[in-house]
């Protein structure tokens, strides 16, 4: 299901990772600096040669276009995570999540305690608070993985959503997978050995763990939502 539209994007070529945020990539005969908004080292993905989508930005300042896609298994990978939320977001107004169904979103960037949440949904009877994380990297066996470098925040929020299910919270903790055809979702332990050890540990009967499947659809322009409810093994 499509679910979110995308204009004006035009299509590139990676020519490097110049740091954190900034991707040099090749358009016809120039070559532009474009702003990247996944904090995760993408090694994978950020490819010398590989295609790659980008789109203007609204308020352009060092740079003014956004990477958001990058080409991967015939299809492209949604890099960019604040696509992935908005997608998210569209998702559940659509009614495309069939565990919520019913839920609207109430609030973004919800404060609760030492952290920042994406989501608060009202599903009628309770309230969910809701974080997400990406999920680009690719197992050998086709399962989507976080994350791909040690990240503290995603511990934190991960304990902390936790903790909030344990006070009698409704919480989901929600991978996103933004790449073609994913079998799944897995922690990835050499990525953050803590955090892999974290996910190992009872799960609190208030919080869900889910995974959705998305990818960006180049003849409708479109990211789409394939599957609502992934496999998620976060048992070996």
């Amino acid at each position: 299901m499509c679910v979110l539209n995308i204009e004006n994007l035009f299509e590139c070529i990676i020519k490097e990772k110049v740091n954190r945020f900034v991707v040099k990539v090749k358009k016809n005969e120039g070559t532009y600096l474009v702003h990247n908004a996944n904090t995760g080292r993408l090694e994978e993905l950020l490819i010398k040669g590989r295609k790659a989508l980008c789109k203007p930005l609204k308020n352009p300042s060092k740079t003014s276009f956004r990477l958001f896609a990058v080409e991967m298994d015939g299809g492209y990978a949604v890099i960019d995570t604040s696509l992935q939320e908005a997608a998210f977001e569209k998702a559940v107004e659509k009614g495309a999540i069939s565990y919520l169904r019913g839920c609207n979103v109430v609030r973004r960037n919800l404060r609760i305690g030492n952290s920042t949440f994406d989501f608060l949904l009202d599903c009628g009877e309770k309230r969910i608070v809701v974080e997400t994380k990406s999920a680009v990297l690719k197992s050998e066996d086709g399962f989507g993985m976080y994350p791909d470098c040690p990240t503290k925040r995603g511990r934190r929020h991960i304990r902390e959503l936790m903790k909030l299910a344990k006070e009698g919270y409704h919480t989901l903790l929600l991978f996103i997978v933004a790449f073609p055809d994913a079998k799944g979702f897995k922690p990835y332990k050499k990525g953050d050995p803590e955090l892999y050890k974290l996910l190992k540990v009872s799960i609190p009967d208030n919080m869900m763990v889910k995974s959705i499947g998305i990818d960006f659809d180049v003849k409708s322009s479109c990211v789409r939502i394939y599957s609502d409810d992934l496999k998620v093994v976060l048992q070996p």
